[in-house]
């Protein structure tokens, strides 16, 4: 599917040119790889693997330390630029070409080590001002329950449909199959207007899993401070 997805779209790439590789080929190359290095390793320390498809179905595998996260509060900036999803392939596929999010946490300043203060990810929408996903992360979103509230039965969370444009992690289809979260449309706009502070934020991936975060809005600060010194 992203194979065909990327060739569509990209009639000259390699995807358009060639065939794509046999699944079964990719799950006996990871399944190999990963007895390996149990036979290797005497520790049970948690690695990161991946594993990528290239040109002639080359299988490329490597691990690194698992990224831990920041013990302080992670802080998402708001976008100040709608994404446009349709017209990138590479930004529905799981694949090495991140410019576009490298470029985003560029703007931001975003850091994957952040000191108290810094910006760890960015919140992106689309052109119809739809939250679609962070940039290393599926996200769900919903109001602050009352204090002493236990219950999400009337306060579920919302993860962006797809149909809003986003990558679609294997987190995130673990979560809905639970029945943790559900999809539906969530508008940036209704996010600013209620108070960023009126909102719980979850983000996953399959490499950090569940955690929280708060939303902040660098653009709104910035419009702030050149109004004091205007005046």
């Amino acid at each position: 599917m992203c194979h065909q997805a990327i060739s569509q779209a990209k009639p000259t790439s390699w995807c358009a040119q060639e065939s794509p590789i046999n699944p079964a080929l990719i799950l006996n190359t990871l399944i190999t790889k990963i007895n390996s290095l149990r036979e290797q390793s005497s520790n049970k320390k948690s690695l990161r693997a991946r594993l990528t498809i290239g040109p002639s179905h080359t299988i490329s595998f490597t691990t690194s330390p698992m990224p831990s996260l920041p013990t302080i509060t992670i802080l998402i900036s708001l976008d100040n630029q709608p994404t446009s999803y349709h017209q990138d392939p590479f930004l529905l596929t799981k694949t090495t070409q991140r410019n576009y999010y490298d470029d985003t946490r560029t703007r931001h300043g975003a850091t994957y080590t952040p000191n108290t203060g810094d910006i760890f990810d960015v919140l992106m929408f689309n052109e119809s001002r739809q939250v679609t996903e962070t940039t290393i992360s599926n996200v769900a979103i919903r109001r602050k329950q009352s204090l002493g509230s236990t219950t999400t039965t009337d306060n579920p969370w919302i993860t962006p449909h797809l149909s809003c444009g986003l990558l679609n992690g294997v987190h995130r289809q673990f979560l809905i199959g639970k029945g943790k979260i559900m999809e539906g449309v969530i508008k940036i706009d209704d996010l600013i207007t209620e108070g960023l502070e009126t909102w719980e934020v979850m983000c996953f991936n399959e490499v950090r899993h569940t955690y929280h975060a708060q939303l902040i809005n660098l653009n709104q600060a910035v419009q702030t401070l050149e109004f004091f010194k205007a005046s």
